[in-house]
């Protein structure tokens, strides 16, 4: 999120209107702290996303469980970088089948309320767009055309049925 002049503005405004607290001891924080901020003219780019790292072995593993509960499997992704985009396509069955990135498995958060956000299985399959390792548990996806979906880490190998 890039903080811009007009939004502390507003900001100001309404922490103004509570009061003789804010005005004596925290405005003057809040000011100094902003009047250190370089505030970019214009907005750059994004940097162009990277290629994921090479996976960590060449093999699929995989070995059948049962006819119930279908294979287990284990990832093959190679380590990504905290905070770097990789570009990243979503596999044939869609984000939430079997997401391989960073040397575990991922499967699509149930609920967050923000714009842009959508189900992981809103996210056709093949598409493109980037991916990102947040926090060791946490990636975010999104598509080119600015839908997004958070996914969570799966620890170890998962046991699922082949996608059709």
């Amino acid at each position: 999120m890039v903080a811009d002049r007009e939004g502390f503005e507003r900001f100001f405004r309404v922490f103004r209107s509570h009061g003789s607290l804010a005005e004596k001891e925290i405005l003057p924080i809040v000011v100094h702290i902003l009047e250190t901020l370089d505030f970019p003219t214009e907005a750059s780019p994004p940097p162009e996303p990277a290629d994921l790292p090479p996976p960590a072995r060449s093999d699929y593993r995989s070995e059948f469980v049962s006819d119930e509960r279908g294979y287990r499997s284990w990832p093959r992704s190679g380590t990504a970088e905290r905070g770097a985009v990789y570009s990243f396509e979503v596999p044939h069955c869609g984000l939430d089948w079997i997401v391989d990135f960073d040397g575990s498995f991922w499967e699509g958060r149930s609920s967050i309320f923000a714009d842009g956000w959508v189900l992981a299985e809103k996210i056709p399959d093949g598409g493109v767009g980037t991916i990102e390792l947040l926090v060791r548990d946490h990636a975010r996806y999104e598509s080119l055309d600015g839908r997004w979906t958070l996914l969570s880490r799966i620890d170890g190998p998962i046991v699922r049925h082949p996608c059709d």
